[in-house]
């Protein structure tokens, strides 16, 4: 197997591993109610600062 094929196989499995705990980490959240309040509260608070810096930043 060349150096180059190997780099790609451990990003391949890198990026299967982040997937996979990204994943399990969704689950446990949307199976709680209140963490899933939380989760969604704050992620609507970071697009509204976000928005907020590109209309400032617009003018």
């Amino acid at each position: 197997m060349t150096p180059m094929a190997m780099d790609f196989t451990l990003l391949t499995e890198a990026g299967e591993t982040i997937s996979s705990v990204v994943s399990s980490a969704w689950t446990t959240i949307s199976g709680n109610p209140l963490t899933l309040f939380f989760v969604g509260v704050s992620v609507v608070g970071a697009g509204f600062g976000l928005f907020k810096r590109a209309r400032r930043s617009l003018k």
